[in-house]
């Protein structure tokens, strides 16, 4: 268990089973959640590395056919797919409807990092997660590396465990929008594209769009009373795209320049 420099210093408690042993490897200051999964990955000797939030539950299930489903693949990835627990706020049961219109099946380009499980030799290979990536996206920016570098990674389908996550109106909003900075940062095209060319790319790409519409009209249909939050979700995310952007075409312009010299 990585504690990364909580205010209050992670304790084990005793009652945990004594044939299952955990270490507990803590930070003296906070370096972020890249860094943090990269310190459990240096610190394990093992085939696989599976990685689980600290608010996400995992099925006992889950768990138990974990190895057989490792142990039997050609996959150097597996993302498991989760469901909200919290439902009763507004924004609480938005990110539920997002979760649960979640239905992609096999291989993928990139997995969540909530509950997911790599194959230590594939991360190992690209010197693990990006640490500058301290809060959200991480897991973006890994799978298209290790897509890029001919790697599979797939997506389970099933739910595999519970989200514990619970926000107020305030932190979903902030959600919302690092959500929408990180997928401008780690824009598919800065890792696909052939062209050296710094471009520009739109703030919101057609193909998400759609999605994101449907989304939102299935959300109203279930809560009439909450049209007020849509406004609210798209200008957090307008503000993070415009952001990210930005940011985006500064570290690309340094890649660049850094391949060049």
């Amino acid at each position: 268990m990585v504690d990364d420099g909580s205010a209050t210093p992670l304790e084990i408690e005793e009652r945990i089973d004594s044939h299952a042993p955990v270490r507990v490897l803590r930070s003296s200051e906070n370096i972020g959640l890249a860094a943090a999964r990269n310190r459990a990955l240096e610190n394990i000797e093992a085939d696989w590395i599976l990685y689980v939030d600290s608010d996400v539950l995992p099925f006992e299930s889950f768990l138990e056919n974990l190895p057989q489903r490792l142990q039997t693949t050609d996959a150097d990835g597996f993302g498991f797919h989760v469901r909200e627990y919290h439902r009763r706020s507004d924004w609480d049961l938005f990110r539920a409807c997002e979760r649960d219109a979640v239905t992609m099946a096999g291989p993928v380009e990139w997995i969540s990092g909530l509950l997911c499980a790599y194959r230590v030799t594939a991360l190992r290979a690209l010197k693990g997660f990006d640490a500058t990536f301290r809060s959200n996206g991480e897991d973006v920016d890994l799978g298209y590396r290790l897509t890029r570098a001919g790697k599979s990674l797939v997506h389970v389908p099933e739910v595999c465990g519970e989200h514990h996550r619970q926000d107020t109106l305030r932190s979903f909003l902030r959600m919302c929008y690092r959500y929408a900075l990180t997928a401008k940062r780690v824009d598919r095209s800065f890792y696909f594209s052939t062209s050296n060319a710094v471009g520009k790319p739109p703030l919101f790409h057609l193909g998400s769009v759609g999605p994101q519409i449907r989304l939102m009209l299935q959300f109203v249909v279930r809560r009439p009373h909450a049209l007020y939050l849509l406004p609210l979700i798209l200008g957090a995310m307008f503000c993070g795209a415009h952001a990210g952007r930005q940011r985006s075409r500064v570290a690309r312009r340094g890649a660049i320049d850094q391949c060049r010299a």
